[in-house]
This record gives C-alpha cells, sequence and structure tokens, in this order.
C-alpha cells in the first residue's frame, strides 16, 4: 500500500527525537518521509512510531504524498476550525477520497483501519487517473471490497 500501514503519527511539525527511532525496524523509512515532509510528529518532538496512525493522520499523509491542496468545506461534527487536522480533512474533502460516518462524524482522532486506508487510496489513485485503480466486479456486500480488491491487484 501506498504507506505500507506504518503506524506513524502526522501532526504539528516539531524536531524528533532520534533516540526514539534508534533500533525501530522502519527507522530509514520514518526518517526519509521527515525529509520529505510527508510526516512532522508531534508538537513536542516526538514522533511515535508504534502508535496506531488515527484518520486525520492518513488524510495529512495522503494529502502531502499526493501533494492535494484545494480546500472545500467538510461539514462534519468533530472536525472545528481550530483542530490542527481540520484543513487536512477540507482538503481530502475537496479530493473527495473522505466520507464521513453517517452521523455526521468523521473520527478524526479514531485509529484507522486497513479497510479505510484500502477505500482512501483507491479513491485517490481513481481521482488522479492512476492505473489499475478501478471498480472490482465482486458483490459490494462489504462496503470496503470493492476497493480492497483494486488494492490486491
Amino acid at each position: 500500500m501506498v504507506c505500507s500501514m506504518i503506524p506513524l503519527q502526522v501532526a504539528e511539525s516539531a524536531e524528533h527525537s532520534s533516540a526514539e527511532l534508534e533500533h525501530h525496524w522502519a527507522k530509514q523509512v520514518i526518517e526519509r518521509w521527515l525529509d520529505k515532509g510527508l510526516i512532522k510528529g508531534y508538537s513536542d518532538g516526538t514522533i511515535l512510531p508504534d502508535n496506531p496512525i488515527t484518520r486525520a493522520e492518513m488524510v495529512a499523509l495522503i494529502n502531502r504524498a499526493v501533494g492535494f491542496s484545494e480546500q472545500a468545506a467538510a461539514h462534519f461534527f468533530d472536525v472545528h476550525t481550530t483542530d490542527w487536522f481540520a484543513r487536512e480533512i477540507a482538503v481530502a474533502t475537496a479530493a473527495r477520497y473522505v466520507n464521513g460516518y453517517g452521523d455526521g462524524t468523521f473520527l478524526p482522532n479514531h485509529p484507522i483501519t486497513r479497510q479505510e486506508v484500502a477505500v482512501m487510496v483507491v479513491r485517490q489513485g481513481r481521482r488522479r487517473g492512476v492505473p489499475g485503480m478501478r471498480r472490482s466486479q465482486r458483490s459490494k456486500t462489504d462496503w470496503s471490497r470493492p476497493r480492497v480488491t483494486a488494492v490486491r491487484r
């Protein structure tokens, strides 16, 4: 997948602590992503590479990796203009690769599932015309099945 599902926090810019990465299995990838500005760590300088990635952090990573920047109104009860992720969710909404839940929430601080990542990756890929990001012909009984199938191909 686009990010190899490395559980990594994406938040406000900060200097990261090399001690927390010293013996981490994903040290090289994390440092490369830091150098490219794909991830920034927490405002206290930590990276916390073993924490699960949240829905807000995932959209920030996708936006930065792909270069999305156009914003659209994002109307979710749990996303406020003062939240660090409000702009990122507005960008993902404009790119039309995210949806909230039926109750009007986005759940930005909830850990993202692999199914949700697959759906986001396929949707943003289709928007950009990436080959292989086509609809599956399988049954749509599982909301994520068509997009998970597309990612596996």
